[in-house]
C-alpha cells in the first residue's frame, strides 16, 4: 500500500520570518515567494524579473529552474496548470521592491549565481536546512510547508477550493482537496450536518 499523506503542517508567521531572517539577504526572497506566492522551490529558482508585475500586484509562473545530471537549466513548470497567475499581497510587493531596489537595472533571474544562472536546488536545500536549523525551527521542515503555508492562509481567509487550486497550480480541486481538506473547518462541519440529517430522517 501507499505510505499515508503527510499531514500538512502550515508555518506560522514568526516562523517564517525567523527563516527570512536568517538565510541571508540574496535568498529572503524565495522564502517570500514560497509563503507569500505558494511557489515550488523550482519555480522561486526560475522565476524572471520581467514575470513580475508590481503594477498589477501580481506575477506569473512560466518556467522553473530543473537540474539534470548536475546541470540546472530552464525548462517548462510541472504541469500545464503550473502556468499560472498569483496575486500578490502588499507585503510580498514590498519585499520583492526592497531586494530589487539596489539593483534598479537587474534582469534575468529574481535569484540567481554570480554569473546570472539559475541556482540547483540542491545548493539551495542546504543553504535552506541550516536556516532552518538557525531559526529554531524543527529539522524535517521543508521549503516546500511554505507552499502550505500559502495556502493554508487563502483558505482561512476564505477562499474557495477553486481559487486556491488555480494560485497553487494543481490540476484539479480534487488534488486541493485531498491535500487541504483537514484545513477546511467547514468540510468537517457540513459532513456532520449531513449525517445528522440523514440520521433524524431515518
Amino acid at each position: 500500500p501507499p505510505p499515508p499523506r503527510r499531514l500538512v503542517v502550515p508555518l506560522t508567521l514568526e516562523q517564517v520570518e525567523a527563516v527570512a531572517e536568517v538565510i541571508g539577504e540574496h535568498y529572503r526572497p524565495l522564502v517570500v515567494l514560497g509563503a507569500g506566492a505558494g511557489l515550488r522551490i523550482g519555480e522561486a529558482l526560475g522565476l524572471d524579473i520581467a514575470q513580475i508585475d508590481f503594477m498589477g500586484r501580481q506575477l506569473s509562473v512560466t518556467q522553473q529552474a530543473v537540474t539534470v545530471r548536475k546541470v540546472t537549466t530552464l525548462a517548462a513548470p510541472k504541469t500545464e496548470t503550473s502556468v499560472r497567475t498569483v496575486p500578490l499581497a502588499d507585503s510580498v510587493l514590498a519585499e520583492l521592491a526592497a531586494y530589487l531596489a539596489p539593483q534598479k537595472d537587474k534582469t534575468g533571474l529574481l535569484v540567481a549565481d554570480a554569473n546570472g544562472n539559475p541556482i540547483p536546488q540542491n545548493r539551495f536545500s542546504q543553504t535552506w536546512a541550516r536556516a532552518v536549523v538557525r531559526a529554531g525551527l524543527s529539522k524535517g521542515t521543508r521549503y516546500h510547508d511554505l507552499r502550505h503555508t500559502f495556502a493554508s492562509a487563502l483558505i482561512a481567509n476564505g477562499c474557495s477550493v477553486k481559487a486556491v487550486q488555480a494560485a497553487l497550480g494543481h490540476k484539479s480541486a480534487a488534488m486541493t482537496l485531498d491535500i487541504y481538506s483537514h484545513a477546511i473547518p467547514a468540510l468537517s462541519e457540513e459532513a456532520a450536518a449531513t449525517v445528522a440529517a440523514l440520521v433524524m430522517g431515518q
